[in-house]
């Protein structure tokens, strides 16, 4: 990673090479990278130009990271939109751009995603009691994201089907 930035002097072509190391191993969120410049001393108006001049060659880029959040915790199925929203607003990123993350997010699946982890966990705890089981499996899905609703929904969804299957065989 190669950068041509120019800078008036020594401290701030360090700021600039700690702060590509910094971003180098994984992507960064703007606010994660301006915590970190604070963290080494740096003063605010040089850690204004070294995060205008990343976001200018596009080494940071908080809406390409949110997309790239969303894409990872979508195919991994373990989040639900919520948790996701909360997740980038911890690392800085602004609302509209979550907005305009969670504009891609497959609402359509929340339900089946919500069924599927609840099956995942119920299996996890098959030889407890039914209702310990059921409460446990509420309580993962609420510390998931999905609010009550859903969750609730989706274990009705997995109890329903499992008695269908136990009376049809």
């Amino acid at each position: 990673m190669s950068c041509e930035m120019r800078l008036e002097g020594k401290d701030e072509n360090t700021a600039l090479s700690r702060t590509l190391r910094f971003i180098r191993y994984k992507p960064r969120t703007r606010t994660e990278v301006e915590n970190r410049m604070k963290r080494y001393g740096y003063e605010p108006v040089l850690i204004e130009r070294v995060l205008s001049f990343l976001e200018k060659e596009g080494l940071i880029d908080d809406l390409r990271y949110g997309r790239q959040m969303l894409y990872e915790k979508v195919n991994k199925g373990d989040l639900s939109a919520r948790a996701i929203r909360s997740s980038l607003r911890k690392r800085g990123i602004r609302e509209y751009l979550i907005d305009e993350v969670l504009e891609e997010y497959p609402w359509e699946k929340e339900m089946e995603r919500a069924e599927d982890i609840a099956r995942k966990r119920i299996c996890k705890f098959s030889s407890e009691d039914p209702q310990k089981r059921r409460k446990r499996t509420m309580d993962y899905l609420l510390r998931r994201g999905f609010n009550n609703d859903t969750a609730e929904s989706a274990l009705r969804n997995i109890e329903r089907r499992a008695s269908e299957r136990n009376e049809g065989g």
